[in-house]
């Protein structure tokens, strides 16, 4: 008797436990008949997500018709499109979405049969409908785009015998702004020739889960004289020229995406094998890309651009490239022109160029190609005038103040012995043309403070010719003329009283 009523309060207490343990444990909500489950939707944001009727069975004709708002919406390819939209195979996938497209800009809020708005983190909703039907579902977000989907809530077990079930449907979408930004690194929206300039673009990774053939390029343009950095063999890319990082990570350069040159830029084509393996994982995260740009000369206007641009392909439904992005750096130039007094232009003057660097004195080295510093004037590069009198100092960094020396005068002329200083002023916004500051300058020198058609600041320095009395004065030649009048008033002096005293 003891033995049975331990038993039995064993079993009590066991039964106690069950019931604690299923008070408390999660139920998984069965699937309701008629509803529309759909998945795929992002996690990053709230997905609002609306379901109109667009298909109805009558019982009493055995058939498929259009619903009211639906055959009004359609017009006179009503006809046509309840052939396509009953056609429990929906084989033909673009006549489909071409009428689906037409009822989604028809649908208002008159005609919804049921909508529900996810939280930020779901990737899932279902729609309570309980009418057997097909349905137009539409999902919309701040930043994705959804394809129109025709969902069922149905399954047809034989001619006009038609079940309630559970409509399913993935979501298939792609952020608005694939490429979100791209930017030089700090320092370099001013650069010379030769510089080596660093790129980082950005945006969100595409959605890509549910489609068959995903395609995601990434093309890069460059503009003259500006050339993608690379390092393999016969200019081709290596992973250390290009680093793309999804969420973070980085992924790997071959497996995951390819590089091909494109001109001055290049082309990423992420592995279709890559993208069906990680759509779910990396849909909706941020995503970098950071490269260089070697500025291979100078070009007209200053300006160096570098753009860049999307694209996707899904189910062999190419979506519009995206919105071109662009990062522009710029040189800065100067056009010197030497001329007398009368206007007259003068060839065979030679300048040279200095600069302070990190509080030292350096003269500049210039080619088509690079700039530099270098420690001596002898080393320094010679800039001469043309029989316009003019030359051209093209491809400096607009950084830096630079010192204008006239090192060797024309023929027949006096040596400029003032040095001034020249500052560029960029535009605001940058695009190219400068303002300049001339400073410690006389009155021979002209600054036109301006740039011309070719952004280039443009400088004239006037020559007094050898002997001859520079027509600006100035304190010094003030000076020597009081000197010279003083002596010869003296001189005449002297010669009077010489005269008086022979006499």
């Amino acid at each position: 008797m003891k033995k049975f009523h331990k038993t039995k309060k064993l079993l009590a207490l066991l039964l106690g436990m069950i019931l604690t343990i299923g008070a408390v444990m999660p139920v998984a909500a069965a699937a309701v008949d008629g509803n529309l489950e759909i998945s795929g939707l992002t996690n990053t944001e709230a997905v609002t997500v609306t379901a109109y009727q667009v298909l109805q069975y009558n019982g009493s004709t055995g058939a498929w018709e259009l619903t009211d708002w639906a055959e009004t919406a359609l017009g006179d390819q009503a006809a046509a499109a309840l052939t396509a939209l009953s056609t429990e195979d929906n084989s033909n996938k673009a006549v489909i979405a071409k009428y689906l497209t037409i009822l989604a800009d028809a649908a208002d809020a008159a005609n919804v049969a049921a909508t529900v708005t996810t939280t930020a983190s779901a990737t899932s909703a279902t729609l309570e409908t309980t009418e057997l039907g097909s349905y137009l579902v539409i999902c919309t977000s701040q930043s994705w785009t959804y394809t129109n989907m025709l969902v069922n809530n149905y399954n047809s077990v034989g001619e006009g015998n038609n079940i309630l079930t559970v409509g399913r449907a993935t979501a298939k979408g792609v952020h608005n702004n694939v490429i979100d930004k791209k930017e030089v690194a700090a320092g370099q929206t001013y650069v010379a020739v030769g510089d080596v300039i660093d790129y980082t673009v950005s945006g969100t990774f595409p959605y890509f889960q549910g489609y068959d053939k995903p395609k995601f390029t990434i093309t890069d343009t460059m503009s003259d004289n500006l050339v993608a950095v690379t390092t393999g063999a016969d200019g081709a890319f290596t992973d250390a020229d290009i680093t793309v990082t999804v969420d973070g990570v980085d992924v790997a350069f071959g497996t995951a995406y390819t590089v091909t040159a494109n001109e001055n830029g290049f082309v990423i084509s992420f592995q279709e094998s890559w993208l069906n393996e990680n759509a779910a994982t990396y849909a909706g995260k941020a995503f970098t890309i950071t490269y260089q740009g070697l500025v291979t000369g100078y070009v007209e206007g200053n300006a160096y651009t570098n753009t860049v641009s999307s694209s996707i392909k899904t189910n062999n439904e190419e979506e519009p490239p995206s919105d071109d992005v662009t990062a522009t750096s710029y040189t800065a130039a100067i056009k010197l022109q030497k001329q007398n007094e009368s206007g007259d232009k003068l060839e065979g003057a030679e300048f040279i160029l200095q600069a302070e660097v990190a509080g030292e004195q350096k003269y500049v080295k210039l080619t088509d190609t690079d700039m530099s510093f270098v420690d001596s004037e002898e080393d320094a590069t010679v800039f001469t005038t043309n029989e316009e009198g003019v030359v051209e100092i093209l491809g400096l960094d607009a950084d830096y103040t630079y010192t204008l020396i006239e090192t060797v005068a024309p023929s027949g002329y006096a040596l400029e012995k003032t040095t001034p200083t020249i500052t560029f002023t960029a535009a605001d916004p940058a695009d190219g043309t400068y303002t300049a500051t001339l400073a410690g300058a006389n009155s021979a020198w002209t600054n036109q403070n301006a740039a011309d058609a070719a952004a280039k600041v443009l400088i004239e320095l006037t020559d007094a010719r050898v002997g001859a009395l520079p027509a600006t004065g100035g304190t010094g030649v003030i000076i020597l003329t009081v000197v010279g009048t003083a002596m010869m008033a003296v001189f005449g002096g002297v010669l009077v009283m010489m005269k008086k005293k022979k006499n």
